[in-house]
């Protein structure tokens, strides 16, 4: 995850800013969401003894918002990100038995900012000749330079050991990212300030027995806290299994019980305060149809549930897939998910001295996906491919509270209507045409419909008719 390449040409780090800078008679008559690629370049490969080598370069151009003056009509740039340069360094070399030595530094340079992140990893992995132990180890250090400003340093590791073969295995993982640690410049990094140990060990079926071709049953432990302040995040404790019979359907199975709750850091949206979620069960079942068949079938379902506070989430899915000759397939999702006495975020108010009022929700939530996918292929190297989705959350809240420095709930008097009705329709029609070797032409057209609404209809048809009858966008490119 040290690097993600959609971070070149993403959106300006700026953009959001470009607002906050305007005069009060001024709007933002234009402000760019992606950055200007300029240079795009990559070179890597790998010799006869296991040595690989790769480096990557890219460089974004000056991007601008514009403002303008509603009163006189003058106009002045703003800047939302400088010229930046992206650079990626690896060296990887095989070993013996599966086994290898990576390093990676990328480092992001905004020269006009005087801003520059470097972030520097070495991994291993070892494994003997039986393939009866293995040990995999990483560490990680992120660095932030800005001018005036106390250089920022941070750290990610992680150790690993684990039994690669045999009938039955194991895994040992303990992983720990500090407070500081940012790759999010060059890589794509969820979260950090958390401590990650796992344990787990399987049985494993690998030579068919009765009617069963493969299976894995698993038992595992997870604990999750804080690195600074040190705090219990949670405690999972999970059993599932995963199985292929001789006539090749699929199924697997989980449980899992979370004695001490869940302690969420992030629901409030403040620092420093936390939602304690209480004790759960949950679990999942599906199963999968042979797929040489024509018609395949994917089906699953699952639950969370929270005895204490009455709160259960459900999901299904089933996912026809239907191939009617060698040249068409389509397939159909259909998910619905329903949750009652969900709570969740809602507001937060300050007062004068900037203390803030944090206010939670017991909400009712219904959400349904629906997805077609079709291809069809006329030759080895041109398709055309259909994908059209339409997503419906209905959210109905019934009380509010006031969130406590504890993690607790207390009622509160709250009167806005946070109700919600949000629909997305999607259609994606793609003609592709591979003409030569590395080289592809496309013709895309999408069309997207987005609506938003605070009275939720109760009703999926409903809403689906409301969806397709609001304003749409649609958009037609031509790809080379």
């Amino acid at each position: 995850d040290i690097f993600y390449s959609r971070r070149v040409g993403s959106v300006p780090k700026g953009y959001d800013a470009a607002a906050d800078s305007l005069s009060a008679n001024e709007k933002l008559s234009t402000n760019p969401d992606q950055t200007q690629i300029i240079n795009s370049t990559k070179i890597s490969g790998r010799n006869q003894k296991g040595l690989g080598l790769g480096f990557y370069n890219g460089m974004t151009t000056n991007t601008w918002a514009t403002a303008e003056d509603t009163r006189t009509g003058a106009t002045r740039k703003i800047s939302t990100q400088p010229f930046t340069n992206y650079n990626v360094m690896v060296i990887d070399q095989n070993l013996k038995n599966n086994s290898y030595f990576t390093f990676i530094n990328t480092n992001y340079w905004t020269p006009d900012w005087k801003y520059c992140s470097n972030v520097t990893g070495g991994e291993t992995k070892l494994v003997n000749k039986e393939a009866t132990f293995a040990f995999k180890g990483r560490l990680n250090v992120s660095q932030a330079y800005q001018e005036i400003y106390k250089p920022l340093f941070g750290y990610q590791s992680l150790l690993n050991f684990y039994r690669p073969g045999g009938v039955i295995r194991y895994s040992l993982v303990s992983q720990v990212t500090d407070n500081h640690y940012d790759v999010n410049d060059m890589g794509f990094l969820e979260r950090n300030n958390e401590i990650q140990n796992e344990g787990a060990i399987s049985y494993n079926i690998f030579t068919p027995v009765w009617r069963i071709i493969k299976s894995k049953t698993e038992f595992g432990i997870e604990y999750y806290t804080r690195y600074q302040p040190y705090a219990l995040i949670f405690l999972d404790i999970e059993l599932n299994n995963g199985t292929v019979f001789k006539n090749y359907w699929e199924f697997y199975e989980e449980i899992a019980y979370r004695p001490k709750g869940y302690y969420d850091y992030y629901e409030p949206r403040v620092e420093g305060w936390y939602y304690h979620r209480p004790p759960s069960w949950d679990g999942s079942f599906g199963f999968t149809t042979d797929l040489r068949h024509k018609l395949a079938v994917d089906f699953g379902a699952g639950f969370m549930v929270y005895p204490e506070n009455n709160g259960a989430e459900l999901l299904f899915s089933l996912q026809p897939r239907y191939r009617i000759s060698d040249r068409l397939t389509t397939s159909i999702m259909c998910s619905v998910n329903p949750a009652q006495n969900d709570y969740g975020w809602v507001d937060t108010q300050y007062d004068l001295e900037q203390n803030p009022s944090i206010y939670f929700g017991r909400r009712d939530v219904l959400a349904v996906n629906n997805v077609l996918d079709a291809r069809y292929v006329f030759t080895k190297s041109i398709s055309l491919n259909l994908r059209a989705r339409h997503y419906w959350s209905a959210v109905e809240y019934l009380d509010f509270y006031t969130l406590l420095p504890d993690g607790e709930l207390q009622p509160a008097n709250y009167t806005q209507n946070e109700d919600i009705d949000f629909n997305v329709f999607n259609i994606d029609l793609q003609f592709a045409w591979y003409f030569a070797p590395g080289s592809e032409m496309s013709i895309v057209w999408k069309n997207n419909i987005l609506t938003l609404g605070d009275n939720p209809t109760g009703n999926y048809f409903d809403a689906f008719e409301e969806t397709i009858q609001s304003p749409q966008t649609n958009s037609l490119s031509l790809r080379i």
